[in-house]
Parts: C-alpha cells; structure tokens; sequence
C-alpha cells in the first residue's frame, strides 16, 4: 500500500498520482523473478504471488522493494519521498490446505498492522493478528 496516497493526488494532481503509480509497478517488475506475479490489487495497493518463497525470503523482498521504493519516488513524486506499509504472509505460516483467501486475507491483516505501526515499514503474519472472515 502506497501510504498516504490520497494526499499525492491532493497536493500534486492526479497525473503525479499516475506517475508514482507507473513508477512502483515498474519497480515491482525489476525487482521480482519472473516465476513471481505482481499485481496491482487496487487503488494504491499492490500484490506479489512470490512462488517458492517463505515467508522470511518474502520480508526480505518486501524490504528491499520498500527502501528501493523511497529512493526511486524522489523522481516520481514532486517535493518529497513517498513511502509503502507491506503484509506479508506465506504458506508456511498458515496450516496445511489453507487456500488464497487465507493466505491474501492473512497479508491485509499484516499489512492493517503495518499501518497501526505507523507505515514505512513490513509487517509478518502472526496469528495474533486474526485475519478477517471469509466473506
């Protein structure tokens, strides 16, 4: 999730809004393998299916994306820096025969607590965090 993204439109103008946009996907593109899927989800939120990956290979990838992320959106965005909140979870984290919903619901839980964390930063699944019922 881009943070704060709704005030880059507001302040700028729908066109940088598109341009840091243009600029995390392509980011997200160079900095994943290609048996990797990123995805925008919506919004300003984006998604990577990373095959086989753990979850601590994930945090990894998500930190180097987020702080290649605050140096690449200078460029992207006038006037300042722009920052992202990852979730992360893995299968590994969830039991045996979990499906996508889990595993895609389990992340958004990890990535609301990213935000109560203040944003900036990549957050893991635990179960403490008790993703949302399916719908």
């Amino acid at each position: 999730d881009i943070d704060h993204f709704k005030r880059v439109n507001d302040r700028w103008g729908h066109a940088a809004g598109d341009g840091l946009l243009s600029a995390f996907g392509r980011l997200l593109q160079e900095s994943t393998r290609a048996c990797d899927a990123p995805f925008r989800y919506g919004g300003e939120e984006f998604a990577v299916l990373a095959t086989r990956t753990t979850a601590d290979e994930a945090f990894h990838l998500a930190e180097r994306i987020r702080n290649a992320f605050a140096l690449r959106c200078r460029e992207a965005t006038p006037g300042a820096a722009q920052t992202i909140s990852i979730g992360i979870c893995g299968t590994d984290l969830l039991p045996e025969g979990s499906d996508a919903g889990l595993l895609l619901r389990s992340a958004d839980a990890a990535l609301y607590r990213a935000k109560q964390d203040g944003r900036n930063c990549s957050v893991r699944y635990t179960p403490e965090l008790q993703p949302a019922a399916a719908a």
